[in-house]
């Protein structure tokens, strides 16, 4: 379809709404995790509908789409990791907030993306993500944190506990920073201290 049969301004306003809506929920609060990922599927996927369905919603819906993306399932992973691979890289400067769940950064396909800065992100939540890069992490730089605020790692696998501080100290300007249930491969600490650094919860 290439026109609305209503002004654009009213299909936008309704998409804005949908993406308001699912960002409403605090991705801090572990009471919202699961209502939180249903709620940005169904936005994720209404507004992918739109993009798709009418020529002339596509402009909006593409921006609230990139703004807040949720990488989870091999689709959306493909979708954002693509234009990476190919050194199309504008999509960086829509992206303000992003939830990954359950993908794997040791793939070629999303581990591209910690080499990538992206300017205007400031919040970033990941849930049941495996670092599984080993040595890889420790020696390469990782702008794709650079500008966060607000770091959540939930039930993430780390190969040993400095993989997972090198990804917090990549965070150079954090003011919140939340991980619960985080597991590591190869802990050389006592059982009770490696317990203990895998849920952390502190805000500025």
């Amino acid at each position: 379809m290439d026109l609305c049969p209503l002004p654009i301004e009213i299909w936008e306003y309704v998409m804005e709404i949908v993406s308001d809506i699912a960002l409403s929920l605090d991705f801090f609060n572990p009471e919202h995790s699961g209502l939180n990922r249903r709620l940005l599927e169904l936005r994720q996927s209404t507004l992918y509908a739109c993009m798709l369905s009418c020529r002339a919603w596509k402009i909006r819906a593409r921006a609230l789409l990139w703004a807040h993306p949720n990488v989870s399932g091999q689709l959306s992973a493909s979708l954002i990791s693509s234009p990476v691979r190919h050194g199309h890289q504008n999509w960086t400067s829509y992206i303000m907030t992003m939830r990954m769940q359950g993908q794997d950064l040791g793939s070629t396909r999303m581990g591209d993306l910690l080499i990538i800065p992206i300017p205007q992100m400031r919040a970033l939540a990941m849930v049941g993500v495996r670092f599984s890069l080993g040595s890889r992490l420790l020696r390469m730089p990782l702008p794709f944190f650079g500008s966060l605020t607000r770091m959540r790692l939930e039930d993430c696998w780390f190969d040993t506990i400095r993989a997972m501080l090198d990804v917090v100290w990549a965070c150079t300007n954090l003011s919140g920073l939340a991980i619960r249930f985080c597991r590591f491969r190869h802990a050389a600490l006592p059982v009770a201290i490696a317990e203990r650094l895998s849920s952390i919860s502190c805000h500025g």
